[in-house]
């Protein structure tokens, strides 16, 4: 199916609305292109709460996007990512974006597959 609806993984079926259910992925709702997400849309894992809006291309996070994480707790003293907004490649981090901690300490910069790299500048 190509348009836009609602991608929900349950169970691996599909029916006449576009919707889409595998098993205990989350939900994805935007465009489709033959079944795959392509376009913009919302990503919601179920598991671990973390949320994708953005551009896709053949499935995978590729252009500018937010990412949203968990808000699940991390070891003592970890410094826990937050979100990002930026540039995507191959799902990753990658290109010019902002990383923003729980702590409220921000880099804004450029990465380089999901990792920071090159200039940038770190707040605290």
């Amino acid at each position: 199916p190509t348009g836009r609806g609602k991608l929900c993984w349950l169970k691996r079926a599909v029916d006449a609305d576009m919707q889409y259910y595998y098993k205990l992925e989350g939900s994805y709702c935007g465009d489709v292109v033959t079944g795959v997400r392509h376009g913009t849309g919302v990503m919601q894992h179920s598991q671990s709460g973390t949320q994708y809006q953005g551009e896709w291309k053949n499935g995978i996070r590729e252009g500018l996007g937010l990412m949203v994480y968990d808000s699940g707790e991390g070891a003592e003293g970890e410094e826990r990512e937050h979100r990002y907004i930026g540039s995507f490649s191959a799902n990753q981090r990658h290109g010019e974006g902002v990383l923003c901690y729980r702590s409220g300490n921000k880099y804004a910069g450029s990465f380089c597959k999901g990792l920071r790299h090159g200039p940038g500048q770190f707040h605290w």
